[in-house]
């Protein structure tokens, strides 16, 4: 079937995984505004906090289960694609938004912290792209992945040579698979944040003035001034993209990286 027959695509159903708390849980909530059932997906040490946001997305009138695990396993990934095809017929839109970062330099970081952030932010990435992929490809009606990239997989920075690193490996796998399952309607994007406020970042900001000697203001002013629109992103401005990934009109519209930064960088 040629990629013009999936024209008429329509996200029903969809998988967010890292999903209790910061952008995911923004963007679960913004997918189910727009009428679509979820699977929420964090590690199980998470799970109180999925339960509630699976009450949050039912009030919004449409289906939702949580499914607990780490998507760095392989079984994990096709756990989750298999809840959601059982719990609602179909898997139309997956969302790999799960990672995390830290704040070291190389000659103070043993491979072993860099294999655990590869591991989470890229092996997660790799086994929930293909899992998704391979459901959609026998769905025969077209699809959206769609993956959490960074405006570090762009341009690495000092002290996040790890991190950096792991979404570089992120952009290469969007581009690479994009072309593979294009042909079967399958649109493969990433969103690319700069700083979105949450709970993590926070932590990442402290810890980076800490390493750097700075002080006098705190890290939501330093880094608000890094962009063009001089303010730290918010969830939502995540969630507004990963929409238009997940829709109909975005289906001309794949193997990208697009920055969602502010104006914080200019391809």
């Amino acid at each position: 079937m040629a990629p013009s027959d999936y024209k008429n695509f329509k996200a029903k159903n969809a998988i967010v995984t890292g999903a209790a708390d910061g952008i995911g849980r923004g963007i679960a909530l913004r997918l189910a505004s727009d009428g679509i059932n979820l699977v929420i997906n964090d590690l199980p040490s998470k799970q109180a906090q999925l339960d509630t946001l699976v009450k949050e997305i039912q009030a919004k009138g449409v289906k939702a289960v949580t499914h607990a695990g780490d998507v760095t396993d392989k079984a994990v990934n096709e756990a989750l694609v298999s809840t959601c095809v059982k719990s609602f017929g179909s898997l139309d839109v997956m969302v790999c938004n799960a990672g995390t970062a830290f704040i070291k330099s190389i000659a103070e970081t043993p491979y072993e912290e860099v294999e655990d952030l590869i591991n989470t932010n890229f092996k997660s990435m790799w086994h929930g792209y293909n899992s998704a992929a391979q459901q959609m490809i026998k769905q025969d009606k077209g699809g959206r992945i769609i993956g959490a990239a960074s405006s570090v997989a762009k341009k690495g920075y000092p002290m996040m040579a790890a991190y950096s690193s792991s979404k570089f490996c992120v952009r290469g796998l969007t581009q690479s698979a994009a072309q593979e399952w294009g042909q079967f309607g399958i649109t493969v994007n990433s969103y690319c944040p700069g700083v979105i406020w949450t709970p993590l970042i926070e932590t990442l900001g402290n810890a980076l003035q800490g390493v750097l000697g700075q002080s006098g203001e705190s890290p939501k002013e330093m880094w608000a001034k890094s962009c063009a629109l001089k303010r730290v992103g918010e969830p939502d401005d995540i969630a507004g993209v990963v929409s238009w990934f997940a829709s109909k009109d975005s289906g001309y519209v794949t193997g990208q990286n697009l920055n969602v930064d502010g104006g914080g960088l200019f391809d």
